[in-house]
Formats: C-alpha cells, sequence, structure tokens
C-alpha cells in the first residue's frame, strides 16, 4: 500500500516536477484527481483514500507523535488507533522548507468524528483539566476525580455528565493513562480535544494526543 501511495504521488504530479513545486500544489493535484481527500493538522496531514478502510497519516517533524506511537506499541487498546503495519519512509520529492530527505507515512484505521454534542462538551471539560494539573497532581488523578473535575466545569447538567463519563468510563481510564504515560515518559504536552479523538462504531478512539512544542519543528503543512 505504501509503494502504492509513492507511485500514486508520482504518477500524478511527474517526479521532475515536483521537485520544483509546493506541497500545497502537490496535495492539489491529488485532490482533484478524486482518488483521495486531505486533512490538515498542525504538524501532518491525513490522505483519505475513498472507499477504503484506511487513511495515510504523513508527516516530517513530530515529536509528539512519535512519542504516542511508542506508547501505543507498550500499552495496546481499544481506545487508541490501530496502526496498521510499519511506519515508512517516503522520498521528499516536492519542495519543503526543511532539510528533510524523508517524510514519514503511516497507515491507520479510518474512523468517524464525533458528533455528539454531550461527548465534545465532556471531553473538552477533561482536557482543560488534565492540562492545568501539575505532574504530582495528574500522577494520581482518578476516574473518580475526573468526573468530579468535569461535572464542576459543565454545572448546570450534572446528571447529564456523570451519566456520560460512567457509560464510557474504560474510555476515561484510558484517557488518564495516556495523560499520566506522557506527564512521565514524554516530553510532549497533553492535547486530547475533542478533535483528536474520534469514533469506531460507538467507542471512543484516540488519535492525536500529544503535542510536542519546539519552535524549532517545521511543520509539513
Amino acid at each position: 500500500n505504501f509503494r502504492r501511495l509513492s507511485m500514486l504521488l508520482n504518477e500524478l504530479t511527474g517526479y521532475k516536477s515536483a521537485q520544483d513545486m509546493e506541497l500545497a500544489d502537490v496535495l492539489s493535484n491529488l485532490i482533484k484527481s478524486g482518488k483521495y481527500k486531505k486533512y490538515n493538522g498542525e504538524y501532518a496531514f491525513v490522505l483519505e483514500p475513498p472507499g477504503k478502510n484506511y487513511v495515510y497519516r504523513l508527516w516530517t517533524d513530530d515529536r509528539g507523535y512519535w512519542d504516542f506511537l511508542e506508547y501505543i506499541g507498550d500499552n495496546p487498546s481499544e481506545h487508541v488507533i490501530k496502526l496498521i503495519g510499519a511506519v515508512r519512509k517516503v522520498p521528499m520529492f516536492f519542495k519543503h522548507p526543511s532539510n528533510h530527505e524523508y517524510f514519514y507515512a503511516a497507515r491507520l484505521e479510518k474512523l468517524k468524528p464525533i458528533t455528539s454534542s454531550t461527548a465534545i462538551e465532556v471531553i473538552s471539560a477533561c482536557n482543560d483539566e488534565i492540562k492545568r494539573l501539575k505532574p504530582a497532581k495528574l500522577k494520581i488523578l482518578t476516574f473518580g476525580d475526573l468526573l468530579h473535575n468535569a461535572m464542576q466545569r459543565t454545572y448546570d447538567h450534572e446528571e447529564i455528565i456523570e451519566e456520560f463519563m460512567q457509560a464510557h468510563k474504560s474510555f476515561f481510564d484510558e484517557y488518564i493513562k495516556i495523560a499520566q504515560w506522557v506527564s512521565q515518559h514524554g516530553a510532549s504536552f497533553i492535547d486530547m480535544h475533542a478533535k483528536n479523538i474520534m469514533m469506531r462504531g460507538n467507542q471512543f478512539v484516540i488519535t492525536d494526543p500529544f503535542h510536542f512544542s519546539d519552535l524549532n519543528v517545521v511543520s509539513m503543512v
């Protein structure tokens, strides 16, 4: 699949012509071809082949995502996105404001965005709560603590929030576990807002929970 992706990129742009093209132009050609949809992130972008059950995530500099891949390898869970195969290096065939010779490509399961307003509100409240905690407090955080604090942040309908979080306790347990892991092992910052969490059927799945703040990092997009 990675070989087909590389061949398709070259086919659509032409290797020699792409060497003089900016990434935005390369992606524009891909989208116009109708063979891919594109979604932007801060340090990466996602290409979605229509009709497939997977997507490609492509990036150059994203220390936070390498931390997450390490976490996935050590902590398999139904609440983290599934990596299909290994991360591959693809030659950098277009103009890019860095000295990289390659970019990285990961094939990931295809998920759907969260549409529940309650879920978005609760996850946003939990993200705000976890981001404000110092490592010592985060280390001992429990589901009960997170539930209590989320209810305080959404005080006008506590019963709905409690019912929702209790119904999805296994997800919020994983949410806390990831936050505690990165505070102890990674150099990244926690960034588990609702856009970094998607749906696999009725399951909440964490897709990109870490953000690495480095002014020297050059975004691929």
